[in-house]
């Protein structure tokens, strides 16, 4: 009866829902076949576009994996065919850099639902060639933007990222408390008026807000890339720089760095501009205030004290609250659940990401029968 329903219900079950599902499981097809009691072969032609996926399957996909039956409707998005960017090591696998793509294009598409439905207004960054791609320039123009004096610190950076209309979250994957292969993650495009940054893990909040600052210079200056950045790329390397021109502004660290600066200097700079005493260090050098070999010899006095993982003087992690506040808005009552029927999104997810309770789930037969608005437009096929 429940197969009928859905069969009448819905006719637009897309197979290609179910490569996302095994990426973002962080498993093969082929577990993912296993799991479902189907053959691989047969999987990958549904996946290919060969073969219907069926409402049965579709059905018993969610159950198994506790997602909603619209996570199967969602349609692939012009959004999603640019490169994301990253902030992670080169030695991170390509099965976790899936996984995490697929994480950050379900809280993208949450996020622009819930913002473009609260009212909220889409994002508001400088646009570069006004400033002849300078770092410093779009870096000081960020700051102005925000109201900030040019020597003031940063004292949210989270908040400074919602105030120009950036989603943000600052743990995306629910299960992962550790991960220092990976820190950050956008998808700079054109296409976008209101994008998100994430941190993968639970970073410490020096970090978390070199990250943040880090992702936004590529929502900046890297629109629309075809692949993926390497760690050695003068994107990146943009990114680093103005990750620092940002978060420790020229003026300030002119005033209060030289090439005699002891560490206990660079330790009260962090304090005050919450920015790690490595990133400090190279910061200072790029500005020519200290030389190589000074940066060298400051670099060995850190690594000497202990100090490259676990640096003195703590600086306060930072919550995010646009999300949060738009899906209430849009989803006052049972946040999670309704805002899960309605954009596909797995509701233990948004309840993560949003701090919106979700009751556990129940595996049941019981499908709202709700045509989540992510279908009815903005989406490359019908």
């Amino acid at each position: 009866m429940v197969q009928q329903l859905l069969e009448t219900q819905f006719n637009n079950f897309r197979g290609h829902r179910l490569q996302a599902l095994a990426e973002m499981e962080a498993i093969t097809v082929t577990e993912l076949a296993k799991e479902l009691d189907v053959s691989q072969p047969g999987l990958s032609r549904i996946i290919n576009g060969d073969l219907a996926l069926s409402a049965e399957l579709a059905l018993r996909a969610a159950n198994k994996f506790d997602l909603p039956i619209q996570f199967f409707m969602v349609g692939p998005r012009i959004q999603e065919m640019v490169s994301v960017t990253w902030r992670k090591r080169a030695s991170s696998s390509s099965r976790e850099d899936r996984k995490y793509t697929r994480l950050y294009d379900e809280a993208a598409r949450l996020w622009r639902e819930a913002s473009r439905r609260s009212g909220y207004r889409t994002q508001n960054l400088p646009n570069p060639d006004q400033y002849d791609n300078d770092v410093e320039d779009v870096a000081a123009a960020v700051r102005k933007l925000d109201g900030l004096d040019k020597n003031a610190p940063i004292r949210n950076m989270v908040r400074l990222a919602e105030r120009l209309g950036i989603g943000v979250i600052t743990q995306l994957d629910p299960d992962c408390m550790d991960d220092s292969k990976h820190s950050g993650i956008s998808r700079p495009t054109k296409y976008e008026d209101r994008p998100l940054v994430c941190c993968v893990p639970k970073l410490e909040g020096a970090a978390q807000r070199f990250t943040i600052a880090h992702e936004l210079a590529h929502l900046i200056f890297d629109l629309d890339l075809p692949i993926q950045l390497k760690s050695t790329d003068v994107q990146e390397k943009r990114a680093f720089e103005f990750a620092g021109a940002l978060l420790a502004p020229q003026c300030a660290m002119r005033k209060n760095i030289d090439e005699a600066t002891p560490l206990s200097r660079f330790l009260r700079l962090k304090a005050t501009y919450g920015i790690s005493i490595g990133a400090l260090v190279k910061r200072a050098a790029s500005l020519g205030l200290i030389s190589r070999q000074r940066e060298r010899s400051l670099h060995i006095q850190i690594s000497s004290r202990g100090w490259r993982n676990h640096e003195p003087v703590e600086v306060p992690t930072e919550t995010p609250q646009l999300l949060a506040q738009a899906a209430k808005i849009v989803w006052p009552e049972n946040t999670a659940s309704t805002a899960s029927k309605d954009t596909g999104v797995k509701a233990q997810q948004i309840a993560f990401w949003t701090g919106h309770p979700h009751p556990q789930p129940r595996k049941n037969n019981v499908i709202p029968f709700h045509v989540p608005p992510e279908n009815a437009g903005n989406s490359v096929i019908g």
